[in-house]
This record gives structure tokens, sequence and C-alpha cells, in this order.
């Protein structure tokens, strides 16, 4: 597989990082959390930690 195949799909993770760290830092209040932890869990457990965060971690 070539690298240029692969490119939308690295710029779409790498899009989705950085707008999980950008909620994550706009919203200090997390829950279950820190919010460190939360982005730690995210970037490291892609896409599955983003979309938990998402539903469970983000306050209201």
């Amino acid at each position: 597989m070539s690298i240029y195949m692969m490119l939308p799909l690295i710029l779409l993770l790498l899009l989705y990082i950085l707008f999980l760290i950008i909620d994550i830092l706009s919203h200090k209040n997390t829950r279950y959390f820190p919010w460190w932890v939360w982005i730690i869990v995210s970037c490291v457990s892609l896409p599955f930690g983003g979309i938990i965060y998402l539903l469970i971690g983000r306050e209201k």
C-alpha cells in the first residue's frame, strides 16, 4: 500500500486528535478523570478513547 493512499486517513486521524485536545482543554471540568488523563486516553486508544470521552467524559 502506498503512503499516498493512506494520507487521507492519517490527516483525518490528526484532525480528530486535534479536535479532541481542543475540546478537552476548553472544557477543563471533565467527569470521571482529570482533563490530562482524558487527553492521554484519547490519543493512545484511537478512536475509542475519544468516543468514550465525548459520550461520558465531557461535562454538559
